[in-house]
Parts: structure tokens; sequence; C-alpha cells
């Protein structure tokens, strides 16, 4: 005969959410006195909560900021721009980036218009599937403007005069905040001043988000197994949701974990990434149900 057991469900919602500028950490204070665990065991039944981390985060990661070195004519001598990106807190892909680039270009007339009308810009970036990498392609800046081309109606490429007297191409800098986002060591691309068509690709695999699973910490739970993180009590990630989507974890069976014995007027959960950093999550929309089960006498 199956031992039995009298279970108790303890449920957590956003008013349990901890204010520490995360929204990662929910606490429960026991109505009462001190309760006794005993010969408990606890299980996750489900958890629920919005796809609202940030991958691109000055807070956090500081991974936001690179520079682009612009080439232009500054009255007959060449000078070269720095322009510093700093992306604004978001969750982003290349392209999402390369869209932000060119905001920045056009607000400082780094760029020309073709004859169909169409804005072209010195740099693009984007992801290549194929090579599982991102792509930076950089293009040598007219020096000159082509028939049926035109200048923007202000900023440094305005008219021949800003136009460089021979078309370098831009650099790209990159941090070493940014380096794991791109997959591109820290420097600078090209490295020395040049007048081709330079494309660069990620040289290690590319991280462009630093969260790729999390996992859920209780402080009723120690597990001698796990030394590093002992009061894990599961893992979860976002797989199969997009931003601003609910991600629900709901077990096809109870994973259950002996709990200490001990006496406790607070349960406290801790929503970490898999290097069990902190993350922050902008909306503060959780349900968390535990099962904590205990013999019967």
């Amino acid at each position: 005969m199956s031992e039995q057991y009298t279970i108790s469900n303890v449920i957590f919602t956003s008013s349990n959410v901890v204010s520490n500028g995360f929204n990662n950490q929910l606490e429960l204070n026991l109505a009462g006195s001190a309760i006794s665990l005993e010969d408990c065991d606890i299980a996750l039944s489900k958890l629920s909560l919005y796809n609202s981390v940030f991958n691109i985060n000055s807070t956090v990661y500081g991974n936001n900021q690179f520079t682009i070195l612009l080439p232009y004519n500054n009255s007959g001598t060449l000078t070269w721009y720095s322009l510093n990106i700093s992306l604004p807190n978001g969750t982003y892909n290349y392209s999402d980036m390369n869209n932000y680039i060119q905001q920045q270009l056009i607000s400082l007339g780094f760029y020309l218009i073709n004859s169909t009308g169409s804005y072209v810009y010195p740099i693009q970036i984007s992801a290549n599937s194929v090579r599982y990498a991102c792509q930076v392609d950089l293009s040598p800046c007219n020096s000159t403007l082509p028939a049926g081309w035109s200048y923007p109606s202000s900023g440094y490429w305005s008219s021949s005069a800003g136009l460089p007297t021979t078309a370098y191409t831009p650099q790209f800098v990159v941090s070493s905040s940014m380096s794991s986002v791109f997959g591109i060591s820290t420097g600078t691309y090209p490295s020395s001043i040049t007048t081709t068509q330079t494309s660069i690709l990620s040289n290690f695999s590319p991280q462009i988000s630093p969260v790729q699973s999390y996992f859920l910490r209780c402080s009723l739970v120690v597990n001698k197994f796990n030394s590093s993180a002992p009061d894990v009590l599961a893992a979860f990630s976002n797989e199969g949701t997009s931003t601003g989507q609910l991600i629900t974890i709901m077990p096809n069976e109870y994973a259950w974990i002996s709990v200490p014995d001990q006496q406790v007027n607070k349960i406290t959960l801790t929503i970490v990434d898999q290097n069990f950093n902190f993350v922050m999550l902008q909306d503060p929309k959780i349900t968390v149900s535990l099962l904590i089960r205990k013999p019967k006498k």
C-alpha cells in the first residue's frame, strides 16, 4: 500500500513580489506563528509569468554601447565622427539594432538618397543564419554624389562640402560588453583605414541574449546533490514564447524534493538565470503554485 500524505497548496501571486527593482523575488509571510515542517516534501505545481526579460540592459548587463567611426569633410580636412551608439534597454534582434543605427545616421545626416528615393547607409548589421553569426557590412562612403542621387536635408553629408574627399570605409568598434552579443572579439574593424567593402562575421558563437534558461530557487529547499545552488526547486525556459507572451510551466509529474526539518514563518522564491544571476522581469505579474506534502500519522 502506498504511503498516504496530507498535501497543502501554497500560492504566490504578484502581491508577493518583493520591491527589489528586479521583480524576480516573491515572499510569502505565513499567518500566525512559525510552521513546523517535519518529514515534508515540496514540488512545483504551476508557474506562470510573462516573457519580459530584456536581452539588452544597461543596468543588468551593461551590454548596450558600441561605436561607429564615420568619415566626413570638415573645411577641407578629413575628420572621423565617433558615433557612440547607446541602445535603450529592450528586446532586440540584429534587425532592431540595425534600425536604431539607421535612425542615428539619419539624425546626423550620414546617408544619401539614391535615384529611387531609398536611403543608402554605410553600415548594416544582420543575422547570417547559414554561418550562425552576426554579420556587419561596411561600405565605402561616397566622395561624390552619383547621378540621380541627392543629399540629406541636413547634417554632415548634406552637401558636397561634407562628403569625404576619399571614399573611406567606416570603422566598427566592438566594446567588451557587446563582444558576446555580436560574437565578435573586442576591437576596431577594419583595424586600419581602407577604401574597400568590408564584411565582418562573428568569430565565435554570438549570444544575443545573456539568458538561455531559468532556475526557481526556494528558501525551503536544501539539495545536497547540488552544492553550487542547493535551493533550486525547478528549471524552465521561455521556449515557444516571444516577448510579451505568457510562459506557463505545469509539470506532468511532480518532482518531489525533501525539505529539511525546520520551523518557518516565511517562504521566499527567487528567479535567476542559468548562471544563478538575478534576472530583471519587466512585468511583475507572476503566479506560482507549490505543493507541500506530509505523511499522515
